[in-house]
């Protein structure tokens, strides 16, 4: 399967979770967020692309910019299984 097709139902899955609790517009907005500071910084993208650094150590830096940037645990969550 492809990772297009991966991230394609995460994505689902994301917004029917968002539709359920209707947090929508809230999940939406902190996708958007990471999106921007995660295209906004070569740093960040050099340590989440890289298969050479640890799980551990992506995770943590990802815990890192999710407390900064207030992500919820759904979005966190789903960052971290789209980064592995």
């Amino acid at each position: 399967m492809s990772n297009e097709a991966i991230a394609g139902r995460y994505a689902q899955a994301l917004y029917d979770i968002g539709v359920e609790t209707g947090n929508l517009g809230k999940l939406a907005e902190e996708i958007t967020s990471f999106a921007d500071t995660y295209l906004g910084s070569e740093e960040l993208q050099a340590v989440l692309d890289n298969p050479l650094v640890s799980e551990r150590d992506r995770d943590a830096l990802l815990d890192e910019v999710a407390r900064r940037l207030g992500l919820s645990l759904t979005v966190s969550n789903t960052l971290r299984l789209l980064i592995r």
